[in-house]
């Protein structure tokens, strides 16, 4: 389960929209923040750069954006190769950017890195932005509001997320359903390179049911309130790749293994 939350970490900080019609190899962007699961309250930085680009046989740009999540002893490291065009209309609470992603590779810990056959990859990517991304969803448009952050004060576009969602986490033998209901404000900013937004915070409660009983007459974990809040510190450009070791060729893992 403690691998599930991390990977919910990651899957609800990820709202983002880029406007601009051109991003450069280089640019990164940080935030930092925390997340709090059952009273215990962890702090986390994350940092999304693009770190190098190719050109398909069609002749399209497809650029490399490398995203970090570092958590005490839990760091992690994803490399996606994604279409330029995508990137720049990126706004993943829909998802779309999904199908487009051409390559992947993750590195959790101190673990080798792996990159896994793209249609595995996009199907277990398919299944974390499944948390967020509720096809009956409801967006809210709540107006400008100014945002100071470390950064300096940018205005923003504030709108509001909610949505419940499922979604399958395998334990071992066994294959729990995960149901999801989540309450994110994020603070939309075209100023902001790569992601798009200055500010988010929000919080899901998730509920954990099976269709047949835990090993051991165990009982099934409570319902959890996962809240997390990230705020912009800093962006520029000169990035290049942490993620550089050649990635182990294999299966991806099902969520929760």
């Amino acid at each position: 389960m403690r691998t599930f939350v991390l990977l919910l970490a990651i899957v609800s900080s990820v709202v983002l929209s880029r406007a601009e019609e051109k991003i450069e190899v280089g640019e990164w962007v940080e935030f930092k923040g925390s997340i709090s699961v059952m009273g215990q309250t962890m702090p986390i930085a994350r940092k999304y750069a693009v770190v190098g680009e190719e050109m398909d046989e069609a002749g399209n740009r497809l650029l490399w954006l490398e995203m970090s999540l570092d958590m005490p002893g839990n760091p992690i490291l994803a490399k996606a190769l994604i279409p330029a065009d995508a990137l720049v209309k990126m706004d993943l609470a829909s998802g779309d950017i999904i199908k487009q992603i051409k390559r992947l590779i993750v590195k959790m810990g101190d673990k080798p890195a792996v990159e896994s056959p793209v249609e595995e990859s996009l199907d277990v990517v398919k299944e974390f932005l499944s948390l967020h991304a509720d096809p009956e969803g409801k967006t809210t448009e709540l107006g400008e509001e100014e945002v100071e952050t470390a950064k300096g004060k940018f205005t923003c576009q504030k709108r509001q997320y909610q949505g419940k969602t499922s979604t399958e986490a395998v334990q071992g033998p066994m294959v729990l359903t995960v149901k999801i209901a989540y309450d994110l404000v994020v603070w939309h900013s075209d100023s902001v390179p790569i992601i798009g937004y200055a500010k988010r915070e929000g919080h899901a409660i998730t509920e954990v049911s099976s269709e047949v009983p835990l090993p051991g007459g165990n009982p099934l974990p409570p319902p959890m309130n996962v809240r997390g809040q990230y705020e912009l510190v800093g962006f520029g450009k000169g990035a290049t790749s942490v993620l550089t070791e050649d990635p182990v060729q294999k299966p991806v893992p099902k969520l929760g293994q």
